[in-house]
């Protein structure tokens, strides 16, 4: 049975979204435009999302829109027809991690998985013929390219502790400080923007995207790495062996917890930032190229 791997927190796909927004707006709004009439026709927009967006300024109801497409997937997991445990898969593709000395064997990523459909979705949108469909198909491409750039959505250590695999992190146990234990998956998915509320994101997401550390000179990896695959294991899966699970030393249980420390925190937060803010420029492109003949 597959677990629950959430990416990123609510609000860290919100701010994923808000990026891709600010990317094509400044260096493509005619896709832009594309793009929200798409999501214009999502089963939700007459319900669910025009409750959500009904306080926001005209200006920012397209912004909007952009966040509520990256987090309709874990929204729609209790719905069978756009998100239920059929879904559930299609949200990471963990490659296995057996650290030194354990004796234990890795299990390889199942099919389907992230990979397979963001490519297979990406192929196929265009060619859907209902509006409605079209929109929901969408907001799968949205959620699984930023997934894809959380390092613990691309690996699961398996080891003497974990000899099934740790689920992407959601098995280890970690601390940090006085708080209480939490997944070493959580702790990775709420990085960015966690405390804060919808209608503070775009001014965070804004300041985000314009953060020089950040900016596209400093991504190489947009000209470097341009294929799905190159996200997940040339990125992601080594990102989550020594950055998430400093190779193999965070591998705390219920009963012993990691405790994290302030260098791993700070190098976290960096890893974090960094791996989403290339997800929403990944994101906004990938939108250029489906939009490109439409």
């Amino acid at each position: 049975m597959p677990f629950i791997a959430y990416c990123w927190n609510a609000q860290g796909h919100n701010t994923c979204g808000a990026i891709a927004y600010y990317y094509l707006k400044a260096n493509d709004p005619v896709v832009l435009g594309k793009v929200v009439a798409t999501l214009k026709a999502h089963p939700w927009y007459s319900t669910e999302w025009a409750q959500r967006i009904a306080g926001i300024s005209p200006g920012n109801k397209d912004l909007a829109l952009f966040m509520l497409a990256s987090t309709f997937p874990d929204e729609a997991r209790k719905d069978d027809k756009y998100g239920g445990p059929v879904h559930a898969v299609w949200h990471y593709v963990d490659y296995p991690y057996v650290p030194e000395g354990q004796k234990v064997k890795g299990e390889e990523p199942h099919v389907p998985n992230a990979e397979v459909k963001i490519i297979g979705l990406s192929d196929s949108l265009m060619m859907v013929k209902d509006p409605a469909e079209q929109a929901v198909g969408l907001c799968w491409i949205f959620h699984l390219i930023e997934d894809v750039h959380q390092p613990l959505h691309a690996a699961s250590m398996f080891s003497d502790v974990f000899p099934e695999g740790d689920k992407g992190g959601n098995s280890v146990k970690v601390t940090f400080g006085a708080a209480k234990p939490e997944a070493l998956h959580h702790y990775w998915d709420g990085l960015v923007s966690k405390d804060l509320a919808f209608n503070d994101i775009p001014a965070a997401a804004e300041k985000l995207y314009k953060e020089p550390k950040y900016k596209l000179t400093a991504l190489h990896e947009l000209k470097e790495h341009t294929a799905v695959h190159q996200w997940t294991y040339v990125e992601s899966y080594p990102l989550a062996i020594s950055a998430a699970y400093k190779n193999g030393k965070v591998n705390g249980t219920e009963m012993s917890p990691t405790q994290l420390d302030n260098a791993y925190a700070q190098n976290a937060m960096t890893v974090g930032e960094r791996r989403l803010v290339l997800s929403s420029i990944r994101l906004a492109q990938k939108l250029e190229e489906i939009y490109k003949y439409k």
